[in-house]
């Protein structure tokens, strides 16, 4: 049976911030590393109300519970309607889990006086492990990750939890840190609450269209046996209803501050605060913070205007001024009457008219952040639009899936530097970032990452973030003597250099004197190099006596697993309201080969195609389309056509002729063109491919393209003459 782990976390907005990523990645990448990581099947969500938390159990039936939250000796913390703290009682979580009993099995609760909050709990679930007061962040996740790693190697919970406290014990926790383990259990069905739930809703609004009052509704709640909070969460949700409907239905707003916060609420606003200008009527301006729907704004916070005057354009100036005094990003329009300013540049227009009011209000609850991200994509100016999109393919992303071992490898504490190779827009820059942000977590030292340009500039540029003098007309030498001073100080230093095909080429010239610099800094524990290139770091690797041969640790950055490749076309879609299915994000992995930036420039295009087609689920003929529109081919082919000799560039494209080729085939080709092909030098060619993912040997001694869209944009191209082109006149140079 998969047992499956739900991992929850909510920060309020106006709470200290936890390191809530951190935790959720770590804990992923302990569990992959087990040997029966197939067993279980691991979700995390970010949950903000009460109302989630209960969700996301309904949805996932999980065995095993993990919250990370703030607490307090009150309760656990989540967010009301504004984004601020509500703190939850023991009594209602406590509550909460007795309707989940019959498949819990283990509660975790990462927070700050959680252990009050675990005894009740653990009246009704077997395992429920609590944190006591004054919990050290970095403790809290070594514990985490011991305990899934047992879990995942086939241990009781009982066993996992010591295995937690002695990773605690080994990096020196102190003792007021330690979790508690509690035992008990009983059980009731969840189902019994959501059936409630139904029927509660139902008779709300039969007492909200009649002359009843609130204490029935009170009384209904109480023999029904409802938390207060998902009761509360039902009447205010029908009542917006009605109070939207009833504004279309009229075309007229009876009181602007109530339609506004029900129109807030239904747009999934985290926080709202009303703005008092003479100019505007009372309650029909706020400002607000967006949800997070996947479009990367460079501010959530926008202005919210209620609008039902004909005359609009006259407080334009106003609402721009505004705009600029508060920094937003965005202005939200809701106009009952369908009356909205033309153009408000700089800022993004979302605008909100009847007909999407009523679609709005049609959506279910559950579903309403899909909507609105699909919403918000089609409103945002087109030009505007490619640079807010999540899939992003030049720099660095902020996208970053399947890379956790790589990662998790190259920051290990008996790693010492490191060489990343790969083609272009590999990920290599991506890759960089996130070894900087786990080594500022330990609080290295880390200049970079730094792209090299001249000598002199490199020098000035390592040197001023040490706070080590630079002076013009420096030599290696002096150079490598400040960094040897800063050095005194005990920092873990570490410099992180991408694009380093340039220095290299530099450095060649003068027998590689900075190159030698780097290894004897780096062999003597003075400092680490990370460094990152493409066809001229390749070489120096294999050249002998070159100073980068043996350098470290080297990673060749290829196409990510089916899993992680599926997991970057599916999240970021999903979070402006897309579904890809799993047949069509399959076929996009199959034919880009699991190729990051393949993948990215794939799903960019769809969504403009999903933008323009105003379609809300994906069909066949938007994938055909792409993967045989010329364009995106091209960006394959020359994706692919990285760092080739004359031989390797031919052999891809008589293996895409051929579609598969054993090593005879390819001399035989060679040879019809007079071409003798040492075999050495064939195995060279084919190593390299195959290194690179280019090639795939199937069988033994068989190889064919792993790409699909690379077969086809090869065959796009009139393949046979550009193969003349490759190999009449030879291969030596």
């Amino acid at each position: 049976m998969v047992k499956t782990i739900l991992l929850l976390a909510a920060n309020p907005q106006n709470a200290s911030r936890l390191k809530l990523d951190e935790e959720m990645r770590d804990i992923r990448e302990g569990l992959q590393r087990t040997r029966h990581r197939n067993d279980f099947k691991f979700v995390t969500r970010w949950v903000a109300r009460p109302r989630d938390f209960r969700r996301e159990m309904l949805a996932n039936t999980p065995q095993i519970v993990h919250f990370i939250a703030h607490g307090k000796s009150e309760g656990l913390a989540f967010e009301d309607v504004s984004g601020n703290i509500r703190l939850i009682s023991s009594n209602a979580l406590s509550t909460l889990f007795k309707l989940v009993s019959n498949h819990v099995e283990c509660v975790v609760l990462s927070g700050c006086y959680s252990k009050i909050q675990a005894e009740e709990i653990a009246q009704s679930v077997p395992y429920v492990i609590g944190s006591k007061p004054s919990v050290d962040n970095r403790s809290e996740i070594e514990f985490a990750v011991a305990f899934y790693e047992a879990l995942g190697n086939g241990e009781s919970i009982e066993f996992a939890y010591e295995s937690g406290l002695v990773a605690m014990q080994l990096i020196g926790s102190s003792e007021v840190s330690i979790p508690t383990l509690l035992k008990g259990g009983s059980s009731r069905k969840l189902e019994e609450y959501d059936q409630a739930l139904t029927r509660y809703e139902l008779e709300v609004r039969k007492i909200l269209q009649s002359a009843s009052s609130s204490s029935s509704l009170k009384r209904l709640r109480e023999v029904l046996g409802l938390i207060d909070e998902d009761a509360v969460a039902i009447e205010a949700e029908i009542r917006e209803t009605n109070e939207i409907n009833l504004a279309i239905e009229t075309n007229s707003i009876r009181n602007y501050k109530r339609l506004s916060i029900a129109i807030l609420r239904k747009i999934c606003v985290t926080e709202s605060v009303p703005i008092s200008e003479p100019e505007f009527i009372e309650g029909s301006l706020w400002e607000i913070m967006l949800p997070s729907t996947g479009l990367e704004l460079t501010t959530r916070k926008a202005i919210f205007f209620l609008s039902h005057d004909d005359n609009i354009s006259q407080l334009d100036a106003y609402l721009k001024k505004i705009g600029r005094e508060r920094e937003i990003g965005c202005f939200v329009f809701a106009s009952i009457s369908g009356n909205f300013p033309e153009r408000f540049n700089p800022f993004h227009i979302i605008r909100i008219n009847s007909k999407s009011l009523k679609e709005m209000n049609s959506i279910a609850e559950k579903d309403r952040l899909v909507w609105l991200a699909r919403f918000f994509f089609r409103q945002i100016n087109i030009v505007a639009l490619p640079g807010m999109l999540p899939y992003k393919t030049n720099g660095p992303a902020r996208l970053f899936f399947g890379r956790e071992n790589e990662l998790s490898r190259l920051t290990s504490n008996y790693q010492k530097g490191a060489i990343l190779v790969g083609a272009h827009r590999s990920g290599k820059s991506s890759l960089l970032e996130k070894i900087k942000e786990r080594f500022l977590d330990r609080k290295y030292k880390v200049v970079g990452p730094l792209t090299f340009f001249k000598l002199q500039q490199f020098f000035k540029e390592t040197l001023d973030p040490l706070g080590e003098k630079y002076r013009p007309t420096m030599s290696i030498e002096d150079w490598r003597l400040a960094v040897k001073e800063y050095n005194k100080q005990e920092n873990h230093l570490i410099f992180m250099m991408d694009e380093v095909d340039r220095m290299i080429d530099e450095d060649s010239k003068t027998s590689f004197q900075l190159g030698h610099t780097f290894r004897a800094l780096q062999n003597e524990g003075v400092c680490e190099f990370f460094l990152a290139g493409h066809a001229r770091l390749r070489e120096a690797i294999r050249l002998e006596g070159s100073p980068f041969r043996n350098f470290a640790e080297e990673i060749t950055l290829t196409g990510l697993s089916e899993e992680s490749a599926l997991e970057l076309i599916q999240t970021p879609m999903k979070l402006l309201g897309f579904e890809v299915p799993v047949t069509y994000a399959k076929r996009i992995y199959h034919g880009t080969a699991g190729v990051a930036v393949l993948i990215q420039e794939f799903c960019r295009r769809l969504l403009e195609a999903l933008r323009q087609d105003g379609n809300s689920e994906i069909d066949e003929v938007e994938i055909e389309d792409i993967e045989q529109d010329p364009d995106f081919l091209q960006a394959v082919f020359e994706h692919y056509n990285y760092a080739h000799s004359k031989i390797s560039i031919s052999i891809v494209l008589i293996t895409a002729i051929k579609q598969n080729v054993r090593r005879k085939d390819i001399l035989e080709v060679f040879l019809s063109y007079g071409i003798k092909l040492p075999r050495e030098r064939l195995d060279e060619a084919l190593n390299f491919l195959t290194r690179f993912g280019v090639l795939q040997q199937f069988k033994a001694g068989q190889y064919r393209i792993l790409s699909g869209y690379l077969i086809e944009a090869i065959l796009a191209q009139e393949p046979e003459s550009l193969l003349d082109s490759k190999l009449e006149g030879g291969v030596d140079e």
